[in-house]
């Protein structure tokens, strides 16, 4: 869900004219029963997480900053009620993604994209091998750059239906 901001409101550096939501109260696997799950998305830059990270109290008191202002932003316009609820945060930013993916300015390392992550997930232009090695194929984060788990997951999907592809058989899902 994508909240337009009725005028823009600075987050982490960054001048923010809407705010990207999931909600997953509705999965049962991502908190107990009576419980929800809200992931907010929002763009930043790369500089501002790494000037900041040299200074880990500072990139500790900016992470807690950003998530009180993402909180009052949100019970001020759509969620009245919101910070009595609150249980638990995480603050993911691109130094997390660095640290944990091992990727380059908090992105994994994409050697083949011909075409925009999205784009590339809706099409057949999203390449999951890398030249030069033989029934070798990736998925996930470094595979789509994204921090989505839907994209990354489907990254998988679209891995299998290669192969099926290649060796002639019929790709077929099921859920679980």
């Amino acid at each position: 869900m994508i909240l337009l901001l009725g005028e823009p409101v600075a987050l982490a550096g960054h001048e923010c004219r809407e705010v990207e939501i999931q909600l997953y109260g509705f999965d049962p696997s991502m908190a107990p029963a009576g419980k929800g799950v809200i992931k907010v998305e929002l763009s930043s830059r790369y500089s501002y997480w790494k000037r900041l990270g040299a200074d880990r109290e500072g990139y500790t008191a900016a992470k807690q900053e950003l998530a009180n202002r993402v909180i009052d932003l949100l019970e001020q316009r759509y969620f009245t009620g919101l910070r009595q609820q609150v249980e638990v945060i995480d603050v993911a930013t691109l130094l997390t993604w660095e640290r944990y993916v091992g990727g380059t300015m908090g992105l994994g390392m994409y050697p083949n994209r011909k075409t925009s992550i999205a784009a590339g997930m809706l099409s057949n232009a999203m390449t999951t091998s890398l030249p030069g090695l033989k029934d070798f194929y990736f998925a996930g984060t470094w595979a789509t750059n994204a921090g989505a788990l839907f994209m990354n997951a489907h990254s998988g999907k679209r891995v299998m239906q290669d192969i099926c592809r290649r060796d002639g058989k019929r790709f077929l899902s099921r859920p679980a």
